[in-house]
């Protein structure tokens, strides 16, 4: 563990990067046992309908994603008192609680935790940088609140991720998995890794077209066409124009008669963040690859956004020929054309009554 006092990260500008940088090259011993495995992926790309989208093999987690995916069918038959997700809650107001079918919160107790990297404040608020023990990214590491907080995106949350990427630079990228949208943790988490998802190549690369939503004040609003997965891109200069701007689409997803579970991915790139918002349609785990049931676990953002995370090396040899599959998958656990109308509009009045 090395944790240590609280310390602002605008107190000394480049050290965080480089602490995250020696926490996973120093290899300290009391590091490595702590740790369920190390994480050593095989890579592939795979072509449909004009996308590329990146497979990767991860099989030391097949049996922790097991171990969740079970603990979460054996919760509807717990009452709530046992921690089962609470049935009258939409997805993302979900309170701070244990997961399903366990009885304390994993994250609660951060600072004595050995994968504790650092103690942080961020925005004025204490915060605590964890190594992930079951890693699914090259240093993947997570950012928590001390505090017992929901696994919810507030703005609060979103100007601290902002400046902690700001610091770590654009080869990291931070990821939000909501409640319903592949979370396994209902404890304020953000994931950070190096490295990035498919989606941004396509950007890059203008093979999928950012529509025009919303924009004001150096902040941009756009919708995504030609991706599986109905998206919005965000993207801006100013850390509090942007948060908030981005906090009335999160709330735009729970608003009335919606309940839509969300991803959210961001980087920092050329002095502004550039953010990708996915509400998700309810379906965690895709149905489309029949005869391999096990082979992967619930989607989050980077399977979402093209970057499809396989358990089984079976599955994983003969990907290519299951590539329209793959499409199918983002596109089955995506809302649909009507809904993002639905929520364009709705995020649209939001944003004007700011003005």
């Amino acid at each position: 563990m090395m944790g240590g006092e609280f310390e602002s990260v605008d107190q000394k500008p480049g050290s965080l990067r480089l602490v995250i940088d020696d926490a996973f090259t120093l290899k300290l011993r009391s590091i490595a046992e702590a740790m369920s495995y190390q994480f050593n992926p095989e890579r592939k790309l795979v072509h449909c309908r004009g996308l590329s989208f990146e497979v990767v093999l991860n099989a030391a987690r097949l049996t922790y994603v097991r171990n969740t995916l079970e603990k979460l069918r054996n919760s509807n038959h717990i009452s709530e008192s046992h921690s089962a997700i609470k049935k009258n809650t939409k997805h993302s107001l979900q309170p701070h609680q244990p997961v399903p079918g366990d009885t304390s919160c994993s994250l609660c107790a951060v600072e004595v935790n050995p994968l504790l990297i650092k103690k942080v404040e961020l925005v004025r608020k204490q915060y605590a940088l964890v190594m992930n023990k079951r890693p699914w990214g090259f240093h993947n590491f997570m950012l928590v609140t001390i505090d017992a907080q929901p696994q919810a995106m507030t703005r609060t949350e979103l100007l601290a991720s902002f400046e902690l990427l700001k610091h770590l630079g654009s080869d990291y990228e931070g990821i939000f998995t909501g409640v319903g949208a592949g979370a396994s943790v209902y404890h304020f988490h953000l994931q950070v890794h190096k490295g990035s998802a498919m989606i941004w190549r396509h950007l890059e690369s203008g093979s999928i077209k950012p529509l025009m939503v919303f924009s004001s004040n150096g902040v941009t609003v756009k919708s995504c066409d030609g991706w599986p997965a109905r998206v919005f891109f965000f993207e801006g200069a100013s850390f509090e124009g942007l948060a908030t701007t981005i906090q009335c689409m999160i709330e735009t997803l729970a608003k009335g008669d919606n309940d839509f579970p969300y991803n959210i991915g961001f980087r920092y790139s050329c002095g502004g963040v550039q953010l990708i918002l996915i509400p998700r349609s309810g379906i965690e785990q895709p149905t489309c690859i029949l005869g391999h049931p096990n082979s992967w676990g619930r989607f989050g953002f980077l399977e979402m956004a093209g970057s499809v995370f396989l358990l089984s090396p079976t599955l994983f040899e003969t990907i290519e020929d299951s590539a329209e599959s793959i499409y199918e998958a983002i596109e089955e656990m995506s809302i649909g054309a009507s809904q993002e109308a639905l929520l364009i509009n709705a995020f649209r009045e939001s944003v004007a009554n700011l003005r």
